[in-house]
This record gives C-alpha cells, sequence and structure tokens, in this order.
C-alpha cells in the first residue's frame, strides 16, 4: 500500500502540473510585452523605450511569475524523502491521493485554483465534509472570491439537483462568493454541508443518482 508520503507526492505532482500551466500563461504573457526589446532587431539609431503602463505590467507580470516558480519549487521539494538526498519512485494509488486532497482542503486554501483544483479531485461525500471542516476552522475558504456553486459544482461527480438543493437547505446565493457572506450564513453552509456529506447515501437516492461511496 502506497505510504501517506507517497500520497502527498502523488498530489504534488497534480498540483505541479496545474501550477505549471499557470506559470507558463504568465510566462507567455511577459514575453508579450517584451517582444519589442529584441537584441537581435535592436538598430543603433533607436531608443529603447516603455511608457509607464507597460512598465508596470511587466513588474506584475514578474513578480506573479516569481511566485508561480517559487510554488512549484516548493511542491518539487515534496518529491524528495527529507531524510535523504536522493531520488526515489514516486508510486500511489488514486484513492489515498484523493485522501491527501481531502486533507489539504481542510486545512483551508487560499487561492483560487488550487482550492478549485481541489475540489475537482474530491468526490462529493469527501468534498462536502472537507469544505465543511474548513469553513469551520479555517478563515482561508470564508475569505475567497470564488463563487459558491463554482466550488461546490467542481466536486467530482456531484449531481446539479443536489447542489441546488445544498443552496436551498444553507439559505444561501451559491452566485455569490464566498467572501460576501456573513458569519451566521457561513456557519448555515458549513452545517448544511457536513449533515449532507454525512447522509450522502439517502441523498443519492433521494435524488435517483449513483454516486462514488468515498
Amino acid at each position: 500500500m502506497a505510504s501517506k508520503r507517497d500520497a502527498t507526492a502523488g498530489l504534488s505532482l497534480l498540483r505541479l502540473h496545474d501550477q505549471t500551466r499557470v506559470v507558463r500563461a504568465i510566462t507567455e504573457q511577459l514575453a508579450g510585452e517584451l517582444e519589442d526589446y529584441d537584441p537581435a532587431s535592436l538598430r543603433r539609431s533607436e531608443s529603447i523605450r516603455a511608457d509607464a503602463p507597460r512598465v508596470r505590467r511587466i513588474e506584475r507580470l514578474a513578480e506573479a511569475l516569481v511566485d508561480g516558480v517559487d510554488i512549484i519549487h516548493d511542491l518539487a521539494r515534496t518529491l524528495t524523502p527529507r531524510e535523504g538526498s536522493g531520488h526515489r519512485a514516486v508510486v500511489a494509488w488514486s484513492e489515498p491521493v484523493v485522501e491527501a486532497a481531502g486533507a489539504w482542503l481542510e486545512k483551508g486554501i487560499a487561492d483560487p485554483r488550487q482550492l478549485l483544483l481541489a475540489a475537482q479531485l474530491l468526490p462529493p461525500r469527501r468534498g462536502l465534509l472537507a469544505l465543511a471542516i474548513a469553513l469551520e476552522t479555517s478563515e482561508h475558504p470564508a475569505q475567497s472570491t470564488l463563487p459558491i456553486r463554482e466550488v461546490i459544482g467542481s466536486l467530482s461527480g456531484i449531481p446539479a439537483t443536489v447542489v441546488a438543493s445544498l443552496e436551498t437547505a444553507a439559505d444561501v446565493d451559491f452566485s455569490s462568493p464566498f467572501n460576501r457572506l456573513t458569519p451566521k450564513a457561513i456557519a448555515r453552509l458549513a452545517t448544511v454541508l457536513r449533515l449532507t456529506a454525512e447522509s450522502w447515501r439517502n441523498v443519492l437516492l433521494a435524488d435517483d443518482e449513483t454516486g462514488d461511496e468515498l
């Protein structure tokens, strides 16, 4: 059976793939801003100019690129055992990786893209419980600018009818971002998510659907 460390490393590989796409997009935007400054095409009589808006865009993109690469570096370091300097293969089955994603979500995720990634990896019952725990114990989800429906609807295989019933039961507008909710609404939503997760089999029967029982 794969170890907890293998599961964490497997999750890191998935996160690395996602984060690399982010960095690639930033790099392409930065390259576009710098396209006019190719040394090979520079003539001696020409001046090198960049207006203030472009300078600001370059600085912003450069900062975002550094932040993105730092995340990649930190994730890559989790692939190597701390007690040794050598590298080894990562072998992680999907179920332990999903559980690692659940534990990751439970701790609270501030970054919108990573929050959606965690949700996409989780089946409904595990994802609803993890999100409920995060809302109860961490400030990060409550600060998210993502619409509630986008996060809950990203759970792997969750029926749209269940998402709608959660919205009704919690008496919360799911088109609103988490950070627009009052503390009472956050608590109410967390309670509904937890109760739904704990009775997931009955929820599926009521919805006349089949689902993952993780």
